[in-house]
């Protein structure tokens, strides 16, 4: 007799102590992929903000299109300052899941557990804000640093 989730074409459902288990690694691993995509945002737009003025001093000393530049570093900026921002908003939110899980236990409604968690969505709109900050930084120093190679 086989062991797995699937026996004979039909699902076996989990024990409670394997769903928490499973759930528990799954919050464990999200987390974790959080702060690498944090900290790989942060390492990227502030090292492209580096090899832009590397490649500025080095390679094109007098530049053409100064305003591709300008704009890749106003992008590179926005996705540092919107990381930034989703960290604070992130404490926020799990503050205001706390409460909205403190309430339902207090009162055992579960409609209590419907609350809305506003710092939560904001804080996938500050990562979303983020990311397409970074790819046009990169795009633009791209299209800057192709027109001034010499």
């Amino acid at each position: 007799m086989s062991t797995n989730n699937v026996e004979q074409g039909r699902s076996r459902i989990p024990s409670r102590d394997e769903y928490l288990k499973a759930y528990t690694l799954l919050v464990e691993l999200e987390g974790k992929a959080a702060t690498s995509f944090d900290k790989t945002v942060i390492t990227l737009a502030a090292g492209a903000l580096g090899l832009s003025i590397t490649f500025i001093n080095q390679i094109a000393q007098n530049p053409t299109h100064k305003f591709l530049l300008a704009i890749a570093w106003i992008c590179f900026g926005v996705a540092l300052l919107s990381i930034l921002a989703s960290f604070l908003v992130c404490q926020y939110a799990m503050r205001r899941q706390r409460d909205i899980i403190g309430e339902y236990y207090e009162t055992k409604d579960p409609e209590k557990l419907k609350a809305p968690n506003c710092p939560d969505k904001c804080t996938g709109v500050f990562n979303s804000v983020s990311i397409g900050a970074l790819s046009f930084g990169v795009l633009f120093l791209c299209w800057f640093s192709i027109l001034n190679l010499k």
